[in-house]
């Protein structure tokens, strides 16, 4: 069971932090938009606006899919350093030199 512990924590601390920075996220890509056709740029007016005529859930669209792939993504990429820097430090769980752990760290994100 320790072995999905880094996956699981992994997945959580992500969506914690796609709920956290969705909306600022949506406000962002309104900005974006709009300076692309010669609008509105301000995004605390563009967030009020957004609340206003799309209710304030409009700031969390998109946010399955945000979800989705910090389950995928960052799950995968903790869980395996985890899996990867345990297999390496052995039954004896030596400490892991610089060289290692970035190896470890390479290793997990590449294949995430």
């Amino acid at each position: 069971m320790d072995v999905f512990k880094g996956f699981l924590t992994g997945s959580i601390a992500g969506s914690f932090a796609t709920c956290c920075i969705q909306p600022i996220d949506m406000v962002k890509v309104r900005v974006q938009i709009n300076a692309s056709e010669g609008g509105v740029t301000n995004p605390v007016t563009i967030a009020s606006t957004m609340i206003k005529e799309e209710g304030f859930l409009s700031l969390y669209n998109g946010l399955g899919a945000g979800l989705l792939r910090q389950v995928v993504y960052t799950g995968s990429r903790l869980g395996l350093y985890d899996v990867f820097t345990d297999t390496l430090a052995g039954a004896e769980k030596r400490k892991l030199g610089l060289l290692e752990a970035a190896g470890c760290g390479l290793a997990a994100g590449g294949l995430g």
